[in-house]
C-alpha cells in the first residue's frame, strides 16, 4: 500500500510540474495562416475576406491591406501560402492569389492584377520555384519565370525532348532539355543492362543511334542538378 501511495504522489507532482508548459494564450484569429510571406524574411500572416494582416513576431500588426475584389472573387491559399514577395517579380509590393471561379489570378497589394497562373500548387527545389498541376495521374510543371516589371510570367516545362523517336540506326538522336544542362546519359536494353554512357554539359546532346540494337530502350537523362528525367527511346 505504502509503494502505490508514493507512486500516485509521484505521478501528482509530474503532473503539476509539467501543467506549466501546457499553457496557451489567444493572439489571434484569421481564415488562413501563413510563415511564408516575403524572400527571404518570413513573417506569419492571415486574411479575413479580401483584408490581409502581416504580422510581426509580437503579433502586432506589420502591415495591412484589402484587395478590391468583386463578388466572384476571394483570396486563394497559394500551398498554404496567404501572401508572397519576390515570387513572381522583382518588386516590394506583396502578391495575392485570388480565385474567380474559373482561374486562378495575382494580385499585389494595390489590387493591381499582374497575370493568371495555372494552379496555386508551389513547389520549391533549390533556389528554384515552380507552380504545377495534376490531373488523371498526371503532373505538369511550369517554372515561375523571373520578372523585373510587375507582370507574372509562366513557363510549361517539357520535360526531356528526345527527337526523332522513333529513330533509324543510321541516324542521330537529339536529347533536350528545357531548361538546364544535361550531365550525362545512360541507356538501356530491355534487360535493363546498360548499352550506352553519354557525359553531357550542354542543353542538347546528339548520338548516334548505330550504337544501339533495335528494339526499346529506356533511358535516364540526368541535369547539372542531378535531377532524373526517364523516357524510352525506340530504335528502328
Amino acid at each position: 500500500m505504502k509503494k502505490i501511495t508514493i507512486a500516485a504522489l509521484a505521478l501528482l507532482g509530474w503532473a503539476s510540474a509539467s501543467a506549466q508548459y501546457i499553457s496557451t494564450t489567444e493572439v489571434g484569429n484569421a481564415k488562413g495562416w501563413t510563415a511564408f510571406t516575403a524572400d527571404p524574411v518570413s513573417k506569419m500572416a492571415g486574411y479575413d475576406d479580401a483584408t490581409v494582416k502581416i504580422f510581426n513576431e509580437d503579433f502586432s500588426v506589420y502591415k495591412s491591406f484589402t484587395l478590391g475584389l468583386s463578388s466572384n472573387e476571394s483570396i486563394s491559399q497559394m500551398d498554404q501560402i496567404v501572401v508572397t514577395q519576390h515570387l513572381f517579380n522583382t518588386d516590394d509590393l506583396y502578391e495575392v492569389v485570388v480565385y474567380n471561379g474559373e482561374e486562378w489570378e495575382v494580385y499585389n497589394e494595390n489590387s493591381e492584377m499582374l497575370g493568371t497562373i495555372p494552379s496555386p500548387m508551389l513547389m520549391r527545389v533549390g533556389e528554384k520555384n515552380y507552380i504545377y498541376t495534376y490531373d488523371n495521374g498526371e503532373y505538369t510543371l511550369y517554372a515561375l519565370e523571373s520578372r523585373t516589371n510587375s507582370l507574372v510570367s509562366v513557363r510549361k516545362l517539357e520535360g526531356v525532348r528526345v527527337y526523332p523517336n522513333p529513330v533509324n540506326s543510321g541516324e542521330m538522336v537529339r536529347f533536350q532539355l528545357p531548361e538546364g544542362a544535361i550531365a550525362d546519359i545512360d541507356i538501356y536494353n530491355a534487360a535493363g543492362q546498360q548499352e550506352l554512357r553519354v557525359v553531357g554539359g550542354e542543353g542538347t546532346l546528339e548520338l548516334p543511334a548505330n550504337n544501339l540494337g533495335n528494339g526499346v530502350h529506356p533511358f535516364k537523362v540526368t541535369d547539372n542538378e542531378g535531377n532524373a528525367h526517364s523516357g524510352k527511346l525506340i530504335v528502328k
